[in-house]
């Protein structure tokens, strides 16, 4: 039956002078009959007025600006309900993320370079290096070494090598990890001396010496000394004595032919040519010109011949140095 029919079945039935309870189930019969009957007649069912006023309002929209909650995804199980009774659980707090490992800075290299005063490099010699760590290491064939993994700070670096003038410096490594270059130059070791030989024992000292005469000064003139010692005479050579000390003889010489004299074997002779002209041998030597003014050394063990040339005769001063004289006074 429509809607406006059933309206006006109950405006009649009150009409007809029905009590109002008899009324409310002539509507529920006939609003049972109107559910059965408009699903086959293509009629909209008729709500009853209990079920009517029972249903639920629906919510009201969410307010603009507000997220609507997110419906549970098909195949996902819905949250758990807890049951009636029991405490609900407080929804589990995310873990605490890990501390994250803090990767090291890279550490300082020390890069060496070593060579010597011509610039090659040298090899297999010992590096040290004192400082925040100790490091020990050898040069490669070409001179260089690396350090790795030192720490920043001050460090004092030892090089050593045999024949090679042991080197030390201070270098200062920067953090952050860069590399420091440093060359160093080494200098050749001298060679050590050769050992010597002990020094052999000086020889025992001989008895003092007796001491010899002194003497007496003498001071004359070759003229006056002429006159007095060799005035006339005929001999080949002739002396006459000056002075005399105790290491030396001093004579005045006269030759007229020639005079020959071996070598003294312990006494120096000096000739001073005072007047004449005459040859001169000394040893083998050829002979040569002599005359005044000319002086002539001859070392102890020289044999030594003079000659006289000209109508004069050869006058001679002689000093004979090393044996005591003779007539010298105590």
């Amino acid at each position: 039956m429509p809607q406006v029919g059933l309206a006006t079945a109950l405006d009649g039935a009150g009409s007809t002078g029905l009590d109002a309870g008899m009324t409310r189930t002539l509507l529920g019969i006939g609003l049972a009959l109107v559910a059965v009957a408009a699903p086959r007649l293509g009629v909209p069912a008729i709500a009853s007025p209990q079920s009517t006023s029972t249903q639920q309002k629906p919510a009201p929209p969410p307010a603009t600006g507000q997220t609507k909650p997110a419906a549970p995804a098909t195949g996902q199980p819905k949250p758990a309900t807890p049951a009636t009774g029991q405490p609900a659980q407080a929804p589990s707090q995310p873990a605490a993320p890990k501390p994250r490992t803090t990767v090291p800075a890279g550490r300082p290299l020390l890069v060496l370079q070593v060579t010597d005063s011509t610039g090659e490099g040298v090899g297999d010699v010992t590096v040290r290096a004192s400082g925040p760590l100790e490091r020990v290491a050898k040069t490669n064939a070409d001179g260089s070494v690396r350090l790795p993994n030192l720490r920043p700070g001050a460090y004092r670096l030892r090089f050593e090598k045999e024949g090679f003038v042991t080197f030390e410096r201070e270098v200062t490594l920067p953090s952050g990890g860069r590399p420091t270059e440093l060359d160093v130059t080494l200098t050749t070791a001298a060679p050590a001396p050769a050992a010597q030989k002990p020094a052999a024992s000086a020889p025992p000292r001989s008895a003092p010496e007796p001491s010899r005469p002194v003497g007496e000064p003498a001071t004359t003139t070759v003229t006056d000394l002429l006159d007095r010692s060799f005035i006339g005479g005929s001999e080949s050579v002739k002396e006459a004595l000056i002075g005399c000390t105790g290491y030396a003889t001093v004579r005045l010489v006269r030759v007229r032919d020639s005079m020959e004299h071996p070598a003294h074997a312990d006494a120096d002779e000096t000739f001073d040519v005072v007047g004449g002209e005459g040859k001169l041998r000394l040893g083998d030597e050829p002979e040569q010109s002599i005359g005044g003014n000319t002086i002539v050394v001859i070392p102890r063990g020289t044999p030594h011949a003079f000659t006289q040339r000209g109508r004069n005769p050869l006058i001679m001063v002689s000093v004979l140095s090393g044996p005591p004289c003779a007539t010298a006074k105590p």
